[in-house]
């Protein structure tokens, strides 16, 4: 299953959250899968392009396009049927992960205002560059990829 989970928006920048919940995986079909759903979010390939790329009479391979980077993907969590294996923490594990997440998150948000003011920054040039501060880019569909 997957649920699409919208968050806050942080600095400006919308950001999505993709829940993908299954038994088993290959290889890098999760970067895949966040790479069309991106494509579709974005407004670059229609929805039913998803189904399109599943009939493999039409489609035998994957077609030639970027996949989703793998710093943005966080394997969060497994889940196992209780009678085969039972996970244990010590408290001074715990309290170690949260001490660690809580360094990574104060170092996050450093960094997102720092790239933030950098943003603001470049965007003042917008108005000197004109229509050349931003170089548009041309979408294949992936359906017309070999």
């Amino acid at each position: 299953t997957i649920e699409v989970e919208n968050s806050p928006s942080i600095a400006g920048a919308s950001v999505g959250c993709f829940v993908i919940n299954g038994t088993a995986f290959l290889w890098h079909q999760i970067r895949c899968m966040v790479a069309v759903l991106q494509l579709v979010g974005r407004g670059l390939e229609q929805p039913d392009v998803v189904k399109a790329l599943l009939v493999v009479e039409t489609i035998p391979e994957r077609p030639s396009y970027a996949m989703a980077p793998e710093h943005y993907l966080v394997l969060y969590d497994c889940a196992y049927d209780d009678t085969d294996c039972k996970f244990t923490a010590s408290l001074r594990a715990a309290a170690q992960c949260a001490n660690h997440t809580s360094t990574m998150l104060t170092d996050l948000i450093l960094k997102v205002h720092l790239v933030s003011s950098m943003v603001s920054g470049a965007r003042t040039l917008v108005p000197v560059l004109g229509e050349h501060a931003v170089p548009q880019s041309s979408h294949e569909p992936l359906l017309a990829r070999r």
